[in-house]
């Protein structure tokens, strides 16, 4: 992604994604791309959290990136509260297309 000419914040696992956005300024991010299968906390547990957390932008687009792509694994994730799914291996212009929706 930085290939792309964008800014990358990392996290370790799911639990770690949500302490950065819980601990960040409103509108430090754009968008979160989250793996489902982490250590500490899967990518369906975070984006739950995320979702019903007070933060200002428990809101942020949410995308899916996982190797998971049964129809069941799509719809974990949309009814997870997350905004999109990208399949892996994970294609540059799929992420481009994935946050253009949110432009």
């Amino acid at each position: 992604m930085q290939d792309l000419g964008l800014s990358v914040d990392w996290a370790e696992n799911g639990a770690a994604a949500v302490e950065k956005l819980e601990s960040s300024e409103p509108d430090t991010y754009y968008a979160v791309f989250m793996d489902m299968q982490m250590p500490v906390m899967d990518g369906v547990a975070a984006t739950l959290k995320i979702r019903t957390s007070r933060h200002a932008d428990h809101g942020i687009p949410i995308i899916a990136m996982t190797a998971n792509t049964f129809d069941a694994d799509k719809k974990r994730c949309i009814d997870a509260g997350m905004n999109g799914y990208i399949s892996k291996p994970i294609d540059p212009e799929a992420i481009v297309k994935a946050l253009m929706k949110f432009k």
